[in-house]
């Protein structure tokens, strides 16, 4: 029983709770059980929500990694943080959970597996340790270091076992990187393949990264283009990372029985599926199956299922709340408290952004009650528009058949989108060696400057 000793209300501790942020690469939410998923991926994230708060529709602000993290880590726009992509490294000008909470006396660290966060790209400020030491390497991804799941709760667990005496506080910071492509589940983690067959089609291979039409260069499995392996080999990643956060999970409560820690779950992006057009892939675009992400927050507070929306930018102002408790300032911050309930109660707009590095395309959106506008720079006068209550897939446009929803919603997009405007701060310009280009194309990433 992986939560047996329920997490007691921060408030009342003595000392600030441990806060604990698990990231995980490329996650859709409708393929953990909690979320529905029929197929058993994910019993350690599931025994985690039933212990917590699981917010339905939570939406990233981005559909790349580092742009996506960025507004994690800062509660702004990835734009407004000079994140435009995942060749972008953070500014110094805003303020970071890790900087934040050092202030406050805690111990930080983090555990990352992406190579799109290594310290270059200035995620680490604020951390005690920031460690990024990638060894491993994936099929068709020779040239790119990572750090599979495994290797991450093993470093993750060490340093926990470490510092078992000391007093202060900690935040503990740890990104998953499965399952993010190629999808290479190890031996006996690879759902039947039988359980995927219903609409299953063979597909191209193609020569680029990206999946429009077809298998992307990078995801090509051998011998397979059939659209249920993969699908299945997805799922099997995410049972492997599932694996590895329940034996994470289990060292937190060795150390304090989670009495005074806090956990919030959540991931990046999610990754197409076929919908759209394409397979496999994402940053492509806006559309729900790339920025429907799951969020728990499992931190003393009534636990249940919560409809209203939340967004990535809510993380950091409610890891605030739960440390400054009164003295907390919410005007500090893009998001909200998500235990706050005047703010809980009160409609707000959700904008995303994404630069399409491929076609140097930039799409932005907005989310309004059931409404949702999408905007792409290629073809500004031609915005989609969908009422998600009906058409959760964003299959119907109603921006002709409702042209003055479609104006509301565009206004309410531009107002957010001045909001995005970077924001002044010292960045150093990322020149990529010839290694972080070729480890970049081999994710699947169009390098840039």
């Amino acid at each position: 029983m992986l939560l047996s000793l329920c997490i007691a209300a921060c408030s009342e501790a003595e000392r600030p709770p441990n806060i604990v942020l698990v990231t995980v690469d490329t996650l859709r939410a409708d393929r953990l059980g909690c979320y529905g998923c029929p197929v058993r991926t994910s019993p350690a994230v599931d025994t985690l929500a039933a212990q917590g708060a699981l917010f339905e529709s939570c939406i990233a602000q981005a559909s790349s990694t580092a742009p996506a993290l960025a507004s994690v880590m800062t509660s702004r726009y990835p734009s407004e943080v000079g994140v435009f992509n995942n060749t972008q490294p953070l500014i110094e000008a805003p303020d970071t959970i890790a900087a934040f909470l050092e202030r406050r006396g805690y111990e930080c660290a983090a555990f990352v597996s992406n190579f799109n966060l290594r310290p270059r790209m200035g995620f680490d400020r604020g951390f005690d340790l920031f460690d990024a030491q990638m060894t491993e390497r994936e099929l068709n991804r020779s040239g790119l270091p990572e750090r599979t799941a495994e290797k991450t709760s093993d470093a993750a667990i060490d340093w926990l076992e470490g510092r078992r005496q000391k007093s202060e506080p900690y935040f503990l910071w740890i990104h998953y990187q499965d399952p993010h492509g190629p999808y290479t589940p190890p031996d006996g983690f690879a759902p039947d393949i039988e359980n995927y067959q219903a609409g299953s089609r063979v597909l191209p291979l193609l020569e680029t990264n990206w999946g429009a039409g077809g298998i992307p260069r990078y995801q090509i499995l051998p011998g397979a283009r059939d659209s249920a392996r993969y699908r299945a080999c997805y799922d099997g990643e995410i049972l492997f990372f599932d694996a590895h956060l329940g034996r994470l999970i289990r060292a937190l409560l060795k150390e304090d029985g989670l009495r005074n820690t806090a956990i919030l779950f959540t991931a990046d992006h999610g990754e197409s599926m076929g919908e759209h057009g394409y397979w496999f892939s994402h940053e492509q675009d806006l559309f729900n199956e790339l920025i429907h992400v799951p969020l728990i927050v499992a931190a003393g507070q009534t636990a249940g299922r919560r409809s209203d929306r939340a967004c990535h930018l809510d993380i950091f102002p409610t890891i605030a709340a739960l440390v400054d408790g009164d003295r907390f300032d919410p005007s500090e911050y893009r998001g909200r408290d998500l235990f706050d309930g005047d703010s809980i109660r009160s409609a707000r707009p959700i904008f995303s952004e994404t630069n399409f590095v491929a076609t140097r395309t930039t799409f932005r959106s907005v989310i309004v009650g059931s409404w949702k506008l999408i905007v792409s720079s290629h073809t500004p006068e031609s915005p989609l528009l969908f009422d998600l209550e009906k058409d959760g897939a964003e299959r119907s446009n109603l921006a002709r058949s409702n042209p003055d929803v479609a104006k509301r919603m565009m206004r309410i997009l531009e107002t957010e989108a001045a909001k995005s405007k970077p924001m002044r701060g010292r960045r150093a310009p990322l020149k990529l060696t010839p290694a972080e280009r070729e480890a970049l194309e081999s994710l699947g990433y169009t390098s840039g400057e």
